[in-house]
């Protein structure tokens, strides 16, 4: 398994203490889970993010995992793998027929580093964009979807893009906050 920036190491549950276990939660049951587990003793990490979301007409920002679906859990052993792997919301511990993956202390570290009260702050750079580059819709009703940078507008926060779809393409005008790169980088 390789890992942005490093990779996993595999291993048998024997000494991992320092290491952090994988856990894949059923949908949308990380906090259900992670509750569970900590009253258990173990310790455990959810790291969160800030999301934007219409719900019934308004704009909120939710607190949601950064990694929808998986929970980080410290110093998982033989001890406790059965604890962990029959937790009410638990799908399954990530791993091979060669022992479960841990990841090091340091990559969890270095998210832990980017929290400021409790959620991650994501940082993305900044790129010059030109006419004809890829990019994709990061927030917003098209959220997702992809198209061909045109133009920034007059106005310096706006981006003029062609989106392409199977079947379509148009032309739709969005924040330029609401913009990435093919490679996660914000336009400028």
């Amino acid at each position: 398994m390789t890992l942005e920036g490093g990779t996993a190491i595999m291993a048998t549950m024997n000494g991992a203490h320092s290491s952090w276990g994988i856990v894949q939660a059923k949908v949308n049951r990380e906090f259900e889970v992670k509750r569970l587990l900590t009253e258990a003793g173990l310790e455990l990490y959810l790291p969160l993010i800030r999301k934007r979301v219409t719900r019934f007409g308004k704009k909120e920002i939710l607190h949601v995992p950064m990694f929808p679906g998986y929970i980080f859990v410290k110093g998982l052993s033989a001890s406790t793998f059965n604890l962990v792997r029959y937790c009410r919301g638990v799908l399954r511990v990530l791993g091979s027929q060669q022992g479960i993956w841990l990841l090091d202390d340091g990559y969890i570290q270095e998210i832990v580093m980017r929290e400021v009260d409790g959620v991650v702050q994501l940082t993305r750079g900044t790129t010059d964009v030109n006419a004809g580059d890829a990019v994709v819709v990061i927030d917003g009703p098209f959220e997702g979807w992809h198209g061909i940078f045109q133009e920034h507008l007059a106005d310096g926060e706006r981006v003029r893009i062609m989106l392409t779809h199977v079947r379509f393409s148009t032309l739709l005008v969005v924040k330029k906050d609401f913009v990435s790169t093919g490679n996660g980088l914000a336009i400028k």
